[in-house]
């Protein structure tokens, strides 16, 4: 339904090329109304910066009296009115401007908004009228409504830098894991990283996970690495003797205790030692050895063996036998006695020095 007449507190202008006379009837102006098609207080809502454009038309309504020319004030034959139309700042009217045909007819027109337009009220100015006569009574007057446009938000995205999913990093050289957030409305996005995974001995499976919420509260899809930390380094393992150096001759050892062997494991940086040999004590016998070996928490391995180890903590036996063998009644030999030693080291170093026969005369 379209408005008859101009809405409170829109002025109405009355605007000719040539000045001619309203004709008047018991005080009323027959003129013909140039009206839009904004009915109560609707309007044109328009947002800044969007080729969306929103429209209304306009048309000319005859009055059935005479105003200097009866009926329409287009006449077959006459020249079309034209209407400039006057938008509020930033606002773009098409067509600019109205040509209005006859006093039948809608005539569209449509409005968009440059990014710093305002609001206000659109009007019309008479550019050209039909040569006819007749007046014009203009009561366009077109509320325009700018908003702004909704932000532009696109989703953000993260990644997790530093550790690669599905690697295999030996203990104590892991790279730190981080977040990597690309956020296209975001100012320098961050997000901490988490990490997940119960470590045996420094050794296992760890999982790396980053999250981001932009402003906008769109949600980064969840990035995830999963990552094994290994330990593939083989211990060490040493040994020291007690006595460090043979205390008998010919590399025998002698103490009455034995050798010590005492075994020393190290997994420097690694995931630590599982298993270190005890203590190995060497008692008699020659040319002894003994392997000792570093089991680490990984199952890494590594060896040492102690060789050479000769022991002798017995002392040997010696005897004699005189020949002859017994004295006389009295006690005494009546002739020269040979005193004959025997020495032995069963299962020692054996015999380096035994004394030779000793004749008593």
């Amino acid at each position: 339904m379209k408005r008859v007449l101009k809405r409170t507190g829109i002025a109405t202008t009355i605007t000719a090329i040539t000045a001619v006379s309203v004709l008047a009837f018991g005080g009323v102006a027959y003129a013909d109304i140039i009206q839009d098609s904004i009915v109560g207080s609707a309007s044109v809502t328009l947002v800044a910066g969007s080729e969306t454009a929103g429209s209304a038309t306009m048309r000319l309504n005859a009055n059935g009296k005479s105003d200097g020319d009866i009926g329409c004030n287009i006449d077959a034959g006459e020249s079309p009115l034209k209407l400039t139309v006057v938008a509020p700042s930033g606002v773009t009217a098409s067509p600019n401007p109205v040509v209005i045909t006859n006093c039948t007819d809608d005539f569209p027109v449509s409005f968009t908004a440059g990014t710093a337009a305002q609001s206000g009220t659109v009007t019309v100015l008479i550019l050209a009228q039909p040569a006819g006569g007749g007046e014009f009574k203009n009561q366009v007057g077109i509320p325009i409504i700018i908003t702004q446009p909704v932000p532009t938000n696109t989703a953000p995205s993260v990644s997790v830098n530093g550790v690669s999913n599905g690697a295999s990093y030996e203990i104590g050289t892991v790279p730190t894991a981080t977040c990597l957030v690309v956020d296209a409305e975001d100012v320098n996005p961050t997000a901490a990283s988490v990490t997940t995974g119960a470590l045996l001995n420094g050794l296992g499976t760890q999982t790396t996970t980053c999250d981001y919420t932009d402003a906008g509260g769109l949600n980064a899809p969840t990035a995830t690495v999963t990552y094994t930390v290994v330990d593939t380094v083989d211990p060490t393992i040493g040994y020291t003797l007690n006595p460090v150096d043979p205390d008998g001759t010919n590399g025998w050892y002698t103490t009455d205790s034995g050798v010590l062997v005492h075994f020393a494991c190290e997994d420097v940086g690694g995931s630590g030692i599982a298993t270190c040999p005890a203590d190995v004590i060497l008692m008699d016998g020659a040319d002894q050895s003994v392997t000792g070996t570093a089991t680490d928490n990984a199952g890494n391995t590594a060896s040492v063996t102690v060789s050479g180890i000769t022991v002798d903590t017995v002392d040997p036996t010696i005897s004699y036998t005189l020949d002859p063998a017994d004295a006389n009644a009295d006690g005494w030999y009546t002739s020269f006695v040979t005193v004959d030693f025997t020495c032995t080291d069963v299962g020692g170093s054996g015999i380096a020095a035994c004394p030779a026969d000793i004749t008593l005369t």
